[in-house]
């Protein structure tokens, strides 16, 4: 928790990637329900032409790294509900703003509680 010294900096492009890739995802998910990786990657190949993601591996990198977004549960993928992407979000603005010194367990604890509801 300690090596939260600064905001990323992303550009435009980054950002706009970004948010196609999520949407991407979101609205499969959203549409289809839980799916396993694979049946998502074969739908995402359909729609997207391996715009975003080349192959399976990519997917699941993109995914595993956005746990703010996406549940998986050994091989099946679904979306996180929008009360926990904005608890989430929360969080880490909220660690960003306090003091360094002040980041511990308990403290994020007292912030998820707020949020007592999300799951």
């Amino acid at each position: 928790m300690n090596d939260l010294s600064k905001r990323p900096v992303f550009t435009q492009q980054e950002i706009v990637n970004e948010l196609q890739k999520v949407a991407l995802l979101d609205r499969i998910l959203a549409e289809s329900g839980a799916l396993t990786l694979k049946h998502l990657n074969d739908i995402v190949s359909k729609i997207d032409k391996n715009n975003n993601f080349k192959k399976l591996d990519d997917l699941v990198a993109f995914i595993g790294i956005r746990t703010n977004v996406f549940e998986v549960s050994f091989d099946l993928v679904k979306n996180h509900s929008q009360e926990f992407r904005e608890m989430f979000g929360y969080l880490i603005n909220f660690l960003c703003d306090i003091d360094q010194s002040k980041r511990n367990v308990d403290v994020v604890t007292q912030v998820i509680k707020k949020f007592n509801t999300v799951s």
